[in-house]
């Protein structure tokens, strides 16, 4: 595998299918932290003022561009993205796609500190906040450190809870136990990528897998990856029940990263007055192989928190 620069892969990634239908990336500066800049996509914009916007959280080693059948919508189906109506912010995490090379070791809890900065710099109203896999535990330690930021919390096949040694997979044992691990780029091919990409989903559409393959062929992608892979240890799992966000939790049948009977209900139990919805058929990436559906349990989702919003900024 060629190193890819991240301006190329900016526009590698904005080339592919319905992701050239997306806006040019935006930036802006943060005022603390070891990232002085972020990145984002930003698309729609709500008319009424009565909608809170969503951010929308990417996982590893994916890229905000994932969003894109939820953001848009899709041809195929007749439930209108989350842009049509609503302002939607996709960042872009330190060590993830389009974002600047980064320097020191990437952990949860630092992309978790530059989500909410962001969030803050961008001067939001409480948004809906939506995050899938290691972008869901991004999202929830979010929430539970700055919970004035957010209307709501949706986590998809979130990391976050404590596995256990049969489920970690080859490929992440690997990235943890391997010193080289993290040149581990050198040997990806698109192949590859789609092998080991293709047991999380019931059918992977190819530009899933280009968008993946893509990712990994930065080198500080590739190493941000290891990074994660080596700091996942259900280290804050105690602090699920500190949530105090209305969570809806959303997870692929079929996940096998993270299998529903254990991990999903593990989550069900942690949060208060959370809520449990599984996908049908579906491995660990539902916004990508069920955009309809997860729109579909977002809607509602979203017009209660606002309600409830609105109801505590009612004088008497």
């Amino acid at each position: 595998m060629l190193p890819r620069s991240k301006a190329n892969l900016t526009r590698s990634l904005a080339s592919l299918g319905q992701n050239a239908q997306l806006p040019e990336p935006q930036w802006i500066e943060l005022p603390d932290g070891p990232e002085r800049r972020g990145v984002f996509l930003h698309a729609g914009r709500d008319t009424t003022g009565e909608r809170a916007p969503v951010v929308l959280v990417a996982p590893t080693p994916s890229t905000c561009y994932s969003f894109a059948p939820l953001i848009l919508g899709q041809a195929s189906d007749t439930q209108a993205g989350l842009a049509a109506n609503r302002t939607v912010i996709a960042p872009e995490l330190p060590g993830h796609g389009i974002a600047p090379a980064v320097r020191g070791p990437v952990t949860f809890q630092r992309c978790a500190d530059h989500l909410a900065r962001m969030v803050r710099a961008l001067d939001l109203p409480p948004v809906h906040l939506v995050g899938a896999s290691y972008g869901g535990e991004f999202a929830w330690r979010a929430a539970l450190d700055h919970p004035a930021l957010f209307a709501s919390l949706t986590l998809l096949d979130s990391a976050g809870i404590e596995r256990r040694e049969q489920d970690w997979l080859p490929e992440e044992v690997a990235m943890r136990e391997i010193s080289a691990a993290r040149y581990g780029w050198l040997l990806g091919s698109r192949k590859g990528v789609t092998g080991a990409l293709a047991p999380h989903f019931a059918t992977l559409q190819r530009d899933t897998a280009e968008q993946t393959y893509l990712c990994c062929s930065n080198p500080n992608n590739w190493g941000a990856m290891v990074d994660l892979a080596r700091d996942e240890n259900g280290a804050r799992q105690g602090d699920l029940p500190r949530l105090s966000v209305p969570t809806l939790i959303g997870w692929g049948a079929r996940d096998l990263a993270y299998p529903p009977e254990y991990f999903a209900e593990a989550f069900l139990a942690a949060i208060p007055d959370a809520r449990l919805h599984l996908f049908e058929n579906t491995g660990h990436y539902p916004h990508e192989e069920r955009p309809a559906e997860v729109l579909d349990l977002l809607g509602p989702h979203f017009r209660q928190a606002e309600s409830a919003l609105r109801d505590r900024s009612t004088p008497g």
